[in-house]
């Protein structure tokens, strides 16, 4: 029976095969290849090697103009127009330069010639862009030490404490390439700015050792001598600084800092000597003008209201010199010098954005609170005539006038609702002012231009965070929920609900899915690390926020977060160090306080015990 079997299987096998064949014969007859298959294979080979060496030639030739020819095209073109932008530059056409160096880096965003040119020409423009550029090209592994300083310098000039980026530009420079007179200066403005002025003046020595020509190390070096307590040291920097008063570069500066110094030292007559050797320099500004008016006051007192009427007419044609001159009458107690010099020269009409302030600080210091607002209702500010309305509405609540300021608040809130960035100033304003009653009721009248704008939720954001609103955040950000569902939207409620304690579940749950979303995004990483921290995880959320690169863990808000768990899992010494440089960071209050809750853990943690080291083996 199985034999039968075997039998059949085998028959009806080889039919299939011989059926196969024939079908296939008849294939190659009707498409004209040959009398049978094995005949036309042979010939559609012999037709397909052309074809196939044709397609393996234009395969070819793709991959090669794909990763070959392309890029060095664009190479070429990116070289091109940083050439061109630098004759631009020398030209100077700083607005073709940039052209050309926006087209070189949408060919090549990583291009170092042209970021570095961009970072330059931001820099000479004085503009906080060329601290963006100069830390993109540190990223580089074109960097050079010029680059690095670069960023020292516009991280001094753009950055707000603690000065993060000066410190990674400065010192991610390697040691042996330190030794350089600007790299000292830099050094030494950051330890200024610090408050470590004792590091400071020896850098600015050591600038001085290695470039015995550096007149403004000299000048800054004895310039702090000045205020040392030994008195050798003062009088020889007050007569070196002296000897540099006629020299055609830093003459005016050695002026400057011999008059500062005699001015607190309480020596006017010395100061006013100085004063008039800066006022008579071919480059004397108007600052020094109110320098000298204050050493005049000092001096001679009967001479200083002459001199100032004789100087009023002129500064008044200039707004900016206008304004700095009441500014300082005002911060000398003289208010009532300072309104009849505004009583006596007519003001600009329409007055200039840079005098309001001032006008306002008159009528107030002066008690002239009526005359105020009579002024204020006289005035239109144009663009900026929220300012005016808000000054008015707190000179009515000053004078106890609450019906005429409900007024003027609900006209100024109806005419905000179309200008968003009437509602952001004046929330600005009202933060200034400590009004917080007013924040809901402008919140609720830009909440349309919030849904519409994410940029316009950021601005806000920037504004509320530095002042530790953290409650306001977070009815900000659930208003947005009911129009908005981006990732930022949802993960600032989760990580501001997490740190309040409401909605928790809710937050939990956000957090979770957003990290599962999004895993790289450090943001969303340190939301759920905190979340299962909050949940008594906390060794799984150190692994969450471990596998982030480590510059996204250098970021000071990560950082915090990164610093807590730390403290959280009992490593005593990271978390000490990372909590440190965190606390430096502007951060929400509550916030702060699980900075200061962890570092108390971390502190009363014991260290960890180290193992002597073991002799080295004898051979």
């Amino acid at each position: 029976m199985l034999f039968r079997l075997y039998t059949i299987l085998i028959s009806a096998q080889e039919a299939a095969r011989r059926g196969t064949w024939r079908a296939l014969d008849a294939l190659a007859r009707a498409l004209g290849w040959g009398a049978n298959w094995e005949e036309g294979r042979v010939r559609l080979w012999q037709r397909a090697i052309p074809w196939l060496a044709g397609v393996a030639v234009l395969a070819t030739g793709y991959l090669l103009a794909r990763h070959a020819l392309l890029p060095w095209l664009y190479e070429w073109q990116a070289r091109r127009f940083v050439a061109q932008a630098e004759q631009c530059a020398q030209a100077g056409q700083p607005a073709a330069a940039a052209f050309r160096l926006r087209k070189a880096l949408a060919l090549q965003p990583q291009h170092a010639g042209a970021t570095r040119l961009i970072a330059r020409l931001s820099e000479e423009a004085d503009s906080p862009t060329a601290l963006v550029w100069y830390w993109r090209l540190a990223g580089t592994p074109e960097v050079t030490t010029a680059d690095r300083l670069g960023l020292a310098r516009t991280a001094l000039r753009f950055e707000r404490p603690p000065f993060l980026l000066a410190s990674n530009g400065l010192f991610a420079i390697p040691l042996a390439e330190r030794r350089h007179s600007a790299h000292a200066m830099l050094l030494a403005e950051y330890y200024l700015k610090t408050g470590r002025p004792h590091l400071a003046e020896k850098q600015y020595e050591l600038a001085w050792r290695l470039a015995p020509t550096n007149v403004a190390a000299q000048m800054a070096l004895h310039t702090m001598r000045l205020a040392s307590t030994n008195n050798l040291l003062a009088q020889q920097a007050a007569q070196w600084l002296g000897g540099m008063a006629e020299h055609p570069v830093h003459g005016l500066s050695a002026c400057r800092s011999l008059r500062e110094y005699y001015l607190g030292e309480k020596q006017p007559a010395a100061a006013l000597a100085w004063a008039e050797r800066a006022l008579a320099h071919p480059q004397a500004q108007f600052q020094d003008t109110l320098r000298h008016l204050e050493a005049l006051r000092l001096a001679t007192p009967e001479a200083m209201a002459p001199r100032l009427r004789s100087i009023a007419p002129a500064a008044a044609a200039r707004p900016a010199h206008w304004a700095a001159l009441l500014e300082w009458l005002l911060g000398s107690d003289q208010a009532g010098l300072a309104w009849e010099l505004w009583q006596s020269l007519p003001a600009p009409a329409p007055l200039p954005p840079e005098l309001r302030p001032v006008a306002v600080s008159v009528y107030v210091r002066t008690g002239r609170r009526q005359e105020l607002a009579d002024w204020l209702q006289r005035q239109h500010w144009g663009q900026e005539d929220w300012h005016r309305r808000m000054l008015l509405i707190r000179t009515w609540r000053e004078a106890d006038k609450q019906p005429e300021a409900g007024q003027a608040w609900e006209e100024l809130l109806n005419l905000a609702q179309e200008r968003p960035v009437w509602l952001y100033e004046t929330a600005r304003l009202a933060q200034q002012w400590r009004w917080r009653e007013a924040f809901p009721l402008l919140l609720e009248r830009a909440l349309p231009a919030l849904c519409r704008d994410t940029d316009e939720v950021l601005r806000w954001h920037g504004l509320l965070e530095p002042q530790g609103q953290t409650l306001v955040l977070w009815q900000m950000y659930q208003q947005l929920l009911t129009c908005q569902t981006n990732w930022l939207t949802l993960n600032n409620y989760a990580a501001l609900s997490l740190l309040l304690g409401r909605d928790l579940p809710a937050a939990h749950a956000q957090a979770r899915r957003l990290y599962e979303e999004r895993p790289h995004n450090e943001f969303c990483a340190a939301t759920y690390a905190f979340s299962l921290h909050l949940q008594g995880q906390s060794s799984q959320g150190l692994k969450v926020l471990e596998r982030l690169p480590r510059r996204a863990l250098e970021r000071p808000v990560i950082m915090a977060y990164h610093g807590v768990l730390l403290a959280a899992t009992g490593r005593k010494e990271a978390a000490l160090s990372t909590l440190e440089k965190a606390a430096q960071a502007p951060l929400l209050p509550e916030e702060r306080a699980l900075l200061d809750q962890a570092r108390a853990q971390a502190q009363a943690l014991p260290w960890p015990e180290r193992r002597p080291t073991p002799p080295p083996r004898k051979p």
